[in-house]
């Protein structure tokens, strides 16, 4: 009874010390690494419950020891059995102390092996670290170097479109120079207004102070003397010679005025010439005039029948045309003071004039006379038929 009791304890502790350690080489091969710090555990345990069956062990030869040698043969026979499987036992457990150690070693030079894995890794990401911050600093050496030569390229554009504008406004500086070395200008502000955008302001001579003041595209004029041309921006060919000549013509071709004031309130005008102090003064438009003569086509600053609007007219003398209707065209008056009043009318002489003599062969288409409103040419007419009818009697 005690050898089975005993057998069976064995049988139970040596199931419980070598349960222990098939679970622990399973865990270790399942787990490996990941669970290494939990194989030790076990690994300890294990040798915690290996000690723990030696004191059993030890406890239970102490207790056969203490028996009583008083049992026959047989008890005897079998305590030589029971040392025997002891013996056994004993060699059994030193068999699994030394398996036990095996595999803690096993594990340990697997946790050293997993150590150096893992020191070799760290070496490895440490290494490809380096490497990334090498290249991250590389990277950040061509960014500088690309921004920089960004930066000098910005600078080299910089500097050719100054270079650019420098140019430009160089032509423009020489074009405004060509346009006013091709104008002659003479007196304060004259050709006041001519700049870069008068691009057809050509050829242009402004004496006197404030002559030509306002022209721009004007071309081929001629102003002499104080506010000549004053207000001329767009026309060619005009001549003015004397203060305040031509001073309001806006627009005009081909005007000659010669004299102080002349032409002085004309804004448009076209082919007409006036010669003499304020001739055709207050002519505002016309076209192919000719004013000769001090006053000539101007009837004074009060007058209500100055020429402002008239074409194809002649005033040759001093005062000639002064009074005249403010609108006749293709009328002519000559002499001094001749007053023409109408449209397609020629006046010869004013009043003061006693006797007329037309030398030559004069051609008259009509004969009008104005005291006693004698029709000339109606009586010549009768007294011819009158003359041929007295010669057909007599023949």
């Amino acid at each position: 009874k005690n050898y089975l009791n005993f057998k069976n304890f064995f049988k139970i502790n040596f199931f419980s010390i070598s349960y222990p350690l098939l679970l622990v080489l399973s865990f270790s091969n399942y787990w490996n690494l990941c669970k290494l710090r939990e194989s030790y555990v076990n690994t300890n345990n294990v040798v915690s419950n290996n000690d723990q069956s030696n004191i059993r062990i030890d406890n239970l030869i102490s207790t056969l020891q203490n028996r009583s040698f008083s049992a026959d043969d047989d008890l005897n026979s079998e305590d030589i059995r029971i040392n025997t499987r002891i013996d056994e036992l004993i060699s059994e457990n030193k068999q699994s102390n030394i398996r036990i150690d095996n595999l803690i070693s096993t594990l340990q030079n697997r946790s050293f092996s997993a150590d150096d894995d893992l020191n070799s890794e760290d070496i490895r990401i440490n290494t490809r670290i380096d490497e990334l911050i090498s290249e991250n600093k590389q990277s950040n050496i061509r960014i500088d170097n690309l921004i920089s030569t960004l930066q000098n390229r910005s600078f080299s554009a910089d500097d050719d479109l100054n270079s650019e504008d420098i140019r430009i406004n160089t032509r423009i500086d020489e074009l405004i120079s060509e346009n006013k070395q091709s104008n002659i200008r003479i007196g304060k502000e004259s050709l006041f207004s001519l700049n870069e955008d008068c691009i057809d302001g050509k050829w242009n001579v402004a004496i006197g102070p404030n002559t030509q003041h306002s022209l721009c595209n004007a071309t081929q004029n001629i102003a002499v003397g104080r506010s000549a041309q004053y207000v001329l921006k767009e026309g060619n060919s005009n001549i003015a010679i004397g203060i305040d000549s031509q001073r309001n013509l806006n627009q005009g071709k081909n005007n000659i005025g010669l004299g102080n004031n002349v032409m002085y309130e004309s804004k448009k005008g076209y082919r007409n010439i006036a010669i003499g102090s304020n001739a055709l003064h207050a002519n505002l438009e016309g076209t192919g005039n000719i004013a000769i003569g001090y006053l000539s086509g101007y009837g004074g600053r009060n007058s209500n029948f100055n020429a402002e609007r008239t074409n194809k007219n002649t005033w040759i003398g001093n005062y000639t045309g002064k009074s005249v209707s403010k609108n006749i065209n293709e009328s002519i008056a000559i002499g001094h003071g001749a007053k023409n009043d109408k449209s397609n009318q020629v006046v010869i002489g004013n009043k003061n004039i006693k006797e007329t003599t037309l030398n030559g062969k004069v051609f008259v288409d009509g004969i009008i006379l104005k005291k006693g409103n004698i029709d000339l040419v109606s009586k010549i007419n009768m007294l011819q038929k009158k003359v041929e009818a007295l010669e057909s009697n007599f023949k």
